[in-house]
């Protein structure tokens, strides 16, 4: 679709409720367009849309499962029922739509389900679950998104980390502080960003250890988030990260050293 000359017609599918057109719209490659799409099938709450909506939580297109997934989600309760039976599918897509479109509902019933979820057989699911209850940010998914923390999956992990990182609560910080250690690069770099949006200046300590990490892009993000949080106990080290062999580490260090000093560095 995306190769398409002519851009498609959302208003005009939507008035006449050409519903599998808007789904088929969901792979284009326009952002805007995209997100018209999701808005206007969001809009449609239909028996029949709803129907379309979860059969294309099976899709083999990622954009479609995503879309279908947030349309869904702004459906509200009434597709509970339906998004729930889906996460008994024997599709491992399926189900990890349905725990996608389970994040964008804002409904009570949808943690106990995604907690479910992430002890799923399949690691995608599991993935997807824990980025769901990274959007809803509840406090009760503490626990159960820090023993996915132990999960085997490195994709299970790092989005174990982000959402933990949503959760703006004091614990989340040790389970964070550990993720520095992960033998996933993905997992460290999600663990050093969430831990400079925390704002908690337990973190600062640990994330001077990170800026000594074997991998440049750890490093990186632990500068940045020591500027996030300011404190004058990252000055020096930040002082030693401008030498740092990286240059994008190199200018992530100024830059933080700027915030905290709030003067700008030559």
């Amino acid at each position: 679709m995306s190769k398409n000359k002519s851009k498609p017609n959302v208003k005009r599918m939507e008035a006449s409720k050409d519903v599998q057109s808007l789904i088929e719209t969901l792979k284009y490659v326009d952002e805007e367009i995209r997100e018209n799409a999701i808005e206007a099938l969001g809009r449609i709450r239909e028996k029949e849309t709803i129907e379309l909506l979860v059969q294309a939580l099976r899709s083999i297109y990622w954009e479609i499962r995503e879309g279908a997934a947030e349309a869904l989600g702004k459906m509200g309760k009434t597709v509970l029922e339906p998004v729930t039976d889906v996460l008994k599918d024997d599709d491992i897509y399926a189900r990890g739509g349905a725990a996608e479109a389970l994040g964008y509902l804002k409904d009570k019933k949808s943690i106990e389900l995604l907690i479910k979820a992430l002890r799923d057989e399949d690691g995608y699911v599991r993935e997807k679950a824990a980025e769901a209850l990274g959007r809803l940010a509840d406090k009760k998914a503490i626990n159960p998104l820090v023993q996915a923390l132990k999960d085997e999956d490195s994709y299970v992990r790092a989005e174990a980390i982000i959402a933990l990182g949503n959760i703006k609560d004091p614990k989340v910080i040790d389970p964070l502080i550990q993720g520095l250690k992960d033998e996933n690069v993905e997992v460290r770099g999600a663990a050093a960003i969430a831990l400079g949006e925390t704002g908690d200046k337990k973190a600062v300590e640990p994330l001077i250890q990170a800026l000594k990490d074997k991998e440049s892009s750890i490093r990186w993000e632990a500068a940045k988030s020591l500027g996030w949080l300011g404190d004058k106990r990252a000055i020096e080290p930040l002082i030693q990260a401008l030498k740092d062999k990286d240059r994008k580490v190199q200018e992530a260090a100024k830059s933080a050293l700027e915030l905290i000093k709030g003067e700008r560095i030559l």
